[in-house]
């Protein structure tokens, strides 16, 4: 029996995760955490967890580094993230800090079982485009990805606020991390936005991620 753990924020989605996971007969779900500090305590006290799953997305929290600490805490522990992030520009990333396989939360549900059982096996999970992507020079990227932003166009607030973006927080991470208002970071990507010449949210957080590299 392998031993499942599941990091998320969101009571429902981790209900839903942990009866995917134990429809299989040798799966089952050990522990589960809602925060960043749960995911600390969870990782250092079930030395029965044999992977991880983890919500790229935690409020007040961010992702990559927190990554990275999970596999300080417990090196050879396989961590799958769960994104609802563009795969392409944030998979790469999450296989750097020390993930073993990526799965978008829209992927259909084989694959995140698929994705568990091959990174027990002691595998990497990652989509065909992104495997793709990662057999390729880290600095080969399409030209009009290369050009300079005019950043010193937005305020300090808003570069704060594009920052957190590029770090693969939400609107109501970065909200709760700034301690303002989720409409009040909607406001200043609007503004950031305008002053980048940039058209879409999906393009915005390409831009802030590749900034913040």
């Amino acid at each position: 029996m392998h031993g499942i753990g599941l990091v998320d924020d969101h009571p429902i989605v981790r209900e839903g995760l942990a009866w995917l996971i134990e429809r299989e007969s040798d799966l089952k779900v050990v522990g589960q955490a809602g925060s960043a500090e749960e995911a600390r305590a969870l990782v250092t006290q079930h030395e029965d967890m044999k992977c991880l799953l983890l919500d790229l997305t935690l409020q007040r929290t961010e992702a990559f580094p927190l990554l990275q600490e999970l596999k300080l805490l417990r090196p050879t522990l396989p961590i799958v993230v769960l994104s609802m992030h563009d795969e392409l520009l944030f998979a790469p990333r999450a296989v750097r800090a020390g993930a073993s396989g990526y799965v978008m939360k829209e992927a259909a549900t084989h694959a995140l079982i698929a994705a568990i059982r091959v990174v027990l096996a002691g595998g990497l999970w990652v989509s065909p485009r992104v495997r793709e992507q990662l057999s390729q020079p880290e600095h080969t990227l399409p030209p009009d990805t290369l050009r300079e932003l005019p950043l010193h166009a937005l305020t300090a607030r808003e570069r704060e606020v594009f920052s957190l973006l590029g770090r693969g927080l939400g609107t109501k991470a970065i909200a709760a991390e700034l301690g303002i208002s989720a409409k009040t970071i909607e406001t200043y990507r609007a503004h950031i936005k305008e002053k980048l010449g940039i058209d879409s949210l999906s393009e915005l957080i390409v831009r802030a991620a590749r900034w913040v590299g």
